[in-house]
């Protein structure tokens, strides 16, 4: 959960946190 999905969470956690940003502001 750590070095296995790192990629995907990444990518998960980097573009929730865009969208929600970019959707806030």
């Amino acid at each position: 959960f750590y070095l296995v999905p790192a990629p995907g969470a990444f990518a998960l956690l980097g573009l929730g946190g865009l969208a929600a940003t970019r959707r806030r502001r």
